[in-house]
């Protein structure tokens, strides 16, 4: 009796559930778990990080030649050692407030064909450095000594050294108080990385430098020098507008030749330096938000599971 009930019984099943998808959703527009906690909350937003191009790593005759022995690498290999930890360390800081995919990282052959298309599509120029935002509320004349005097355009000269595309460098070797922004000059670069990456934040590292630095003259024979990493970088939206750019620097007071040190005690100082300046990086992202739950609960299990 039982047996001949079930068929029954699964059938009328079936007629409830569809009954009820016809009654209360009949549309089939019912939402996920997941779209029901996003609601209200701002959508997860990407961030695409473009590393600078290997030429931008600036040499420094004066400071190079410890580093390399120290290292016992090669320039080459050192150069490319300070790219990737760089990226890795922007990548990891970066994640805070955004889905990040970094064009480093990801080096299949269609991403190291955008990247190609990237650097031939980009110029750079030297420009004066934004005033900090703390000085805004500084008398006029408190500001003026703050932010660097302009140059005027009769001390700036044009130059195309066939890698830097419609670079223009200032006569002044130093370039004090400015940093190297890029410009895009092919207008459909933006939107076709937007529509491939789903980006709606990029971020361009355009030079890289470490330098060796003296305080005073008579430190020079003396050999008490200092090392300054500094980063030069621009920040973009999916409109192609850019909203910052800058120099983040970071300066070590305690002499080393250790490319290791040198990257420990500057690195993550200088991702957080750019990382202020991202846009919306305190609002609401409901994904990484899970993933930092799902996350915390998968530690704790390990850690009781290790008792």
């Amino acid at each position: 009796m039982i047996k001949n009930l079930l068929p029954i019984a699964f059938l009328l099943i079936g007629f409830s559930l569809k009954a009820q998808d016809f009654t209360y959703d009949p549309n089939k527009k019912g939402k996920s778990d997941l779209e029901v906690y996003n609601e209200g909350n701002e959508r997860s937003r990407n961030l695409l990080l473009i590393p600078y191009k290997p030429v931008m790593h600036l040499p420094d005759p004066a400071g190079d030649v410890q580093l390399v022995m120290k290292s016992e690498k090669s320039l080459s290999d050192l150069q490319k050692y300070c790219r990737l930890t760089l990226d890795m360390s922007l990548t990891k800081k970066f994640k805070d407030a955004y889905n990040v995919q970094s064009m480093l990282v990801d080096m299949s052959e269609d991403v190291a064909r955008d990247l190609d298309r990237i650097y031939a599509s980009i110029g750079y120029k030297y420009e004066i450095q934004p005033v900090d935002e703390d000085a805004k509320g500084l008398p006029e004349k408190l500001v003026n000594m703050i932010k660097p005097a302009k140059k005027q355009s009769p001390n700036e000269e044009p130059v195309n050294d066939g890698q830097l595309r419609g670079t223009t460098r200032s006569i002044s070797a130093n370039h004090e108080g400015e940093y190297l922004n890029v410009s895009v000059y092919d207008t459909t670069l933006i939107p076709y990385l937007v529509s491939k990456y789903n980006a709606d934040v990029f971020v361009f590292v355009n030079q890289f430098e470490v330098k060796k630095a003296f305080a005073l003259g008579s430190d020079v024979a003396y050999q008490n020098y200092y090392r300054e990493v500094k980063v030069h970088y621009t920040v973009f939206d999916a409109n192609g507008k850019q909203l910052y750019g800058d120099l983040a620097i970071k300066r070590l007071t305690q002499k080393t030749d250790n490319i290791n040190e040198i990257i420990n005690w500057s690195f993550e100082d200088v991702s957080n330096e750019m990382y202020l300046h991202l846009p919306d990086k305190n609002a609401s992202n409901p994904q990484l938000e899970l993933q930092r739950e799902y996350q915390k609960k998968s530690e704790e299990q390990n850690l009781l599971k290790s008792k």
